[in-house]
């Protein structure tokens, strides 16, 4: 047996209902839904719709949500694996700032040329290596 056409079914008004309005998603209730339908279709406001009709009306909702959830996901999942390949985050230009200054303050110590300086010197370099470190974790 062949199976039906969606062309003009119910199925395919209520999907198309949803997409033309998917602020429509959001609502918890289906009486607005339920009231366009009955307009559309010449039915009285009170008239009982089909069963078909509810089942499709809940399937193609819990659908479309799914859907957008999914795409969400998928769309944060993508912008933490971007900021991993090394698409720069707050704290990572901070750590690049940081190691800028402490390059300049070592450089500078080092034109001094002093005895007195050498710990000092030592200290700069084991904190610029700890923020390169940090920077290679990010």
């Amino acid at each position: 047996m062949a199976k039906k056409s969606k062309e003009g079914s119910s199925y395919s008004y209520i999907k198309q209902l949803f997409i033309d309005h998917p602020e429509l998603l959001k609502e918890k209730r289906n009486a607005a839904i339920l009231a366009r339908y009955r307009a559309d279709h010449g039915l009285a406001e009170d008239a009982p719709i089909e069963k078909t009709v509810m089942n499709n009306l809940a399937n193609i909702k819990s659908n479309m949500r799914k859907a957008v959830r999914t795409k969400a996901a998928s769309k944060e999942a993508s912008r933490s694996e971007s900021e991993r390949r090394g698409r720069p985050t707050k704290q990572a230009g901070a750590l690049e700032q940081l190691e800028v200054m402490i390059d300049d303050t070592l450089s500078f110590a080092k034109s001094q040329a002093t005895e007195s300086l050498i710990p000092a010197i030592n200290l700069l370099r084991m904190a610029r290596n700890k923020v390169v470190w940090l920077q290679g974790e990010k």
